[in-house]
């Protein structure tokens, strides 16, 4: 069984929890208010930010040039197309002005761990769920709602489209030639970080729905 079918297998339990979350029920069926997606994207925003310095780090890291490539196209087209939608909603906002929450701080603090501390098997597979979680919610959601009149019809568009998916597939297969290639000890810790982006996840949609801020 290729590592992939393994990783997600192991992850279900979690996006059947997302899915079930009352933010992403909400978002599905357009009763989610626009101040708590608003908040979401601006979030979004200021983790994109750092996620796009991740994935020019981790093309450094690549010896396979086609993977070096592959990485740079992730930090550079994929990401400014999701900021493109981003940009849609939050039309006046200056988002660097935002303060990231601290589910957000916790997201990307730990990708930065797995950076600066992890084989580089490890680190494509513990930014591995940002991809294919949000294509599989994406897709699901797009499937599922009534997009007539839907206020959030341009997000759903953008995370079940044919090109988003298509760089989904592409770091999963090199998440799996990675994993060919390494000892046992790093397939497993490829999964635990997987594992970990995963309910990462579900705590960023959470920190979303209760519109997390600093206590203090």
């Amino acid at each position: 069984m290729k590592w992939t079918s393994e990783a997600i297998d192991a992850i279900e339990p979690v996006y059947q929890q997302i899915m079930a979350h009352p933010f992403i029920q909400q978002l599905a069926d357009g009763s989610l208010s626009m101040t708590k997606f608003r908040y979401y994207m601006e979030q979004d925003a200021l983790y994109l930010a750092q996620y796009r310095k991740i994935m020019a780090a981790i093309a450094a890291k690549c010896d396979d040039g086609q993977h070096q490539r592959q990485f740079l196209h992730f930090a550079a087209a994929t990401i400014e197309a999701e900021l493109a939608v981003h940009r849609q909603f939050l039309a006046g906002i200056e988002v660097s002005e935002c303060v990231a929450a601290p589910n957000n701080l916790l997201y990307t603090g730990y990708l930065y761990q797995q950076l600066s501390t992890q084989p580089l098997a490890v680190v494509v597979a513990s930014i591995l769920p940002c991809f294919y979680l949000y294509q599989k919610v994406g897709e699901c959601l797009h499937n599922q709602s009534n997009l007539t009149d839907h206020p959030y019809r341009i997000w759903l568009a953008a995370y079940a489209d044919e090109g988003f998916k298509h760089d989904v597939d592409t770091v999963m297969g090199i998440a799996d030639e990675l994993a060919y290639a390494a000892p046992q000890s790093v397939r497993s810790a490829m999964t635990e970080g997987f594992m970990t982006a995963a309910r990462m996840e579900w705590l960023f949609w959470d920190g979303a729905w209760q519109q997390q801020s600093w206590p203090v």
